[in-house]
């Protein structure tokens, strides 16, 4: 279309008026493909279709660029961050000929997923904590449960944002299950804030003893696997008593 109206517009054997007309109605259909020809429509439509039909089911097409898409993807998950400068100082100095990319494995695809897992139940549970007043009424329960189970199970590699994140939440719930997963969760993440937060959710008045007591029992489950701790908030723990 822009490429007729061009031509029409620079054509000077037209009459004037004659281009003008032509060029606005170009850019009148250019503008709403509505009053194109249907037929013409649906005619392009289903050779597009074919075509995309026909580019996945290549297998030097789609599926070999997902292959390489994984491939350039996988890189960080087996080098580090000098090993990966090395790889792109080689892309340079080769002019792009060298293009590194990893074997995708099951193994790797599994710490993909992992860590896609992560980073969505982070936003999710971040997000929670920030807007939510009483998440069992204003927020999605079947989404904040996905999010607490999967930081109960591989929290390990949280940080201090989401451990605080969980413990706004936990404060906020009156839903036993979460506030259960929410101990679970700073649990498993069993970094200093994570104790920190569980150590503030123990000493608060305003928790109910049920929960000051699983606190408790969790505290002491992360002392004795993680002998890291400093000596100050070794004794803390070691010192709650739970009736």
């Amino acid at each position: 279309y822009a490429q007729l109206k061009l031509l029409v517009l620079l054509n000077e054997s037209l009459d004037p008026e004659f281009g003008k007309e032509i060029a606005k109605r170009v850019e009148a259909v250019s503008l709403n493909p509505l009053q194109n020809d249907l037929q013409v429509e649906m005619v392009l439509a289903r050779q597009q279709y074919q075509n995309l039909i026909s580019y996945a089911q290549d297998p030097e097409g789609l599926p070999a660029k997902i292959e390489r898409e994984r491939g350039k993807e996988l890189i960080r998950y087996k080098h580090n961050k000098a090993e990966r400068f090395l790889l792109n100082i080689a892309r340079v100095f080769s002019f792009g000929l060298y293009k590194h990319s990893e074997k995708v494995t099951p193994e790797l695809i599994a710490k993909v997923d992992i860590d896609r897992q992560f980073a969505f139940h982070n936003r999710n549970l971040v997000e929670i904590a920030r807007r939510s007043v009483r998440p069992e009424i204003d927020s999605d329960m079947n989404s904040l449960r996905n999010s607490l189970e999967f930081f109960a199970e591989y929290g390990d590699k949280a940080g201090g944002r989401t451990a605080v994140a969980i413990s706004q939440i936990f404060s906020k719930s009156g839903d036993s299950e979460i506030r259960t997963l929410s101990i679970q969760s700073l649990y498993r993440i069993n970094n200093p804030t994570a104790i920190k937060e569980l150590l503030a959710m123990y000493n608060d008045e305003n928790t109910e003893p049920v929960w000051r007591d699983l606190c408790g029992e969790y505290l002491r489950l992360a002392v004795a696997e993680n002998p890291g701790f400093s000596s100050v908030a070794f004794r803390e723990i070691s010192d709650l008593h739970v009736d």
